[in-house]
């Protein structure tokens, strides 16, 4: 026995040579940093450490902006300050860390705030994807990076204190997939409850989602005769949770409609029964995406023609976007004017009364939901409301669907201002105007949003967040 044991081992052996002898494993060449991005206080007084680890030997940490000072390596790691910003503006810098073949490149950026900056502000990498609860004071994001010396990637999850600008790592669940048990890693956060405990995880932009607290999965009912959850949002301490569930169309596979759980039990809610122009008549694709404070009221869309439809307190439909929709055509091509919505989560007013949106996908439209009434700025061509407060201030971004830069909308007198001069008139702190807040917290203190980036192959909208004290 011990001698087929050794010569099985003296086999395997000689297989693993003879295979590492005659085929080499190639591993391109990677340089991988700690911190990709960083904000530093416009102070002068706080510091970076960024360690880097590659496979391509020495490296070197370059910089063209002379605000920034980079200290000489120590192993594997590098000291990064920035001088005091004197400066009104908010100042952008970056710096180059390249191997000496320089093979292997990767850029870290820099955001530096004004010397009178209070407060937290974060531009996310890339890479990252999160949201902020409602009443400003979390902001939780998904990282999803490359893995040194592979082509798969990892997410990992990020929650800050918003109050104190602390920054935690915490557990990053699995998702699993719909009908099959394939187990995949979530790309970004729908949702995250006013304690920072409950957050809602997605990946391909919802279309797999999981409710988790402390990192566990809670799995959520299912009412009988519908198939799996999506989950899309919550109210401010998770005791009602919006989505969608699915149901066997009578001619082959599923269709989603609207559910909400209120305490754990599912109310499957009316769904528009036909789109604006009557392509479908039945078994329309339905999703909510947003509610109130206390998720007594809901907004969403039908998935055809994106009409704006919302749920009352008593689970009442109120279909304002199809009954209200002016259909028009020419030469066999169909126009659809009417309130509309997409995939869009914070609409909606905590208190419930005003839904934002857009009109004909040009002009910034407001719902008030105790009225059932609507009003149109057909004076402010190009805007789209993502955000309201509970007054009826609405901001948002232009121009609509490419949006590059944010808006604030003032209904009751048909204005609006860029929301880089807002934040300055109201706060009087420059932010950069390439930047729109998609959820505004009750105090109007923290904001959280998009903001277009110029990329080296084409344009994208990185995620950021900014509590002013």
């Amino acid at each position: 026995m011990k001698n087929i044991l050794k010569s099985t081992i003296m086999a395997v052996a000689c297989m693993a040579g003879l295979a590492s002898c005659s085929e080499e494993i190639q591993i391109d060449p990677y340089l991988n940093l700690s911190v990709t991005t960083y904000t530093f206080q416009g102070n002068g007084n706080d510091s970076v450490i960024v360690k880097v680890k590659t496979n391509a030997g020495d490296w070197t940490a370059t910089t063209n902006n002379s605000f920034l000072e980079i200290s000489q390596p120590a192993g594997d790691s590098i000291v990064i300050k920035a001088q005091r910003n004197t400066s009104p503006e908010m100042r952008n810098g970056s710096i180059l860390f390249s191997s000496a073949d320089g093979q292997a490149q990767k850029t870290m950026d820099i955001v530096q705030l004004t010397a009178n900056f209070r407060g937290v502000f974060k531009i996310l990498p890339a890479t990252g994807r999160g949201r902020m609860s409602r009443n400003g004071q979390w902001y939780v994001y998904v990282d999803r990076t490359l893995v040194e010396g592979t082509n798969t990637f990892k997410s990992t999850t990020y929650r800050i204190n918003l109050l104190t600008g602390e920054t935690e790592e915490i557990p990053t669940p699995m998702l699993t997939s719909n009908f099959e048990s394939t187990q995949i890693e979530p790309d970004g956060i729908s949702a995250v409850s006013d304690d920072g405990q409950y957050i809602i995880f997605e990946s391909g932009g919802n279309v797999l989602s999981a409710l988790t607290r402390d990192g566990e999965i809670i799995p959520v009912s299912i009412p009988q005769g519908y198939h799996h959850a999506w989950l899309i949002n919550m109210d401010a301490d998770c005791s009602v949770l919006i989505g969608s569930v699915m149901k066997e169309r009578s001619g082959g596979g599923y269709w989603s409609t609207p559910c909400k759980w209120v305490d754990g039990e599912p109310i499957v809610l009316d769904a528009p029964q036909a789109d604006a122009i009557n392509w479908v008549t039945s078994e329309l694709d339905t999703y909510p995406r947003g509610c109130s404070e206390d998720g007594s009221i809901v907004y969403g869309s039908e998935w055809q023609t994106f009409g704006l439809c919302y749920w009352t307190a008593d689970n009442k439909l109120h279909n304002i976007g199809i009954e209200n929709a002016e259909i028009t055509g020419t030469g066999g091509t169909t126009v659809i004017n009417m309130i509309e919505v997409q995939a869009s989560y914070w609409n909606i007013s905590n208190n419930g009364k005003w839904i934002v949106t857009r009109y004909a996908d040009n002009y910034p439209a407001r719902v008030n939901t105790l009225t059932n009434t609507y009003e149109i700025l057909d004076n402010l061509p190009g805007m789209d409301g993502s955000c309201v407060t509970d007054d009826g201030l609405a901001f948002g971004a232009t121009p609509t669907y490419i949006a590059s830069s944010g808006v604030a909308i003032d209904f009751e007198n048909a204005t609006s201002t860029s929301f880089k001069d807002w934040v300055q008139e109201t706060y009087g702190v420059t932010i950069p105007g390439n930047i729109w807040p998609e959820i505004v917290s009750p105090d109007m203190k923290a904001f959280a949003g998009r903001g277009y980036e110029a990329g080296t192959a084409s344009p994208y909208t990185s995620f950021w967040v900014m509590r002013i004290e």
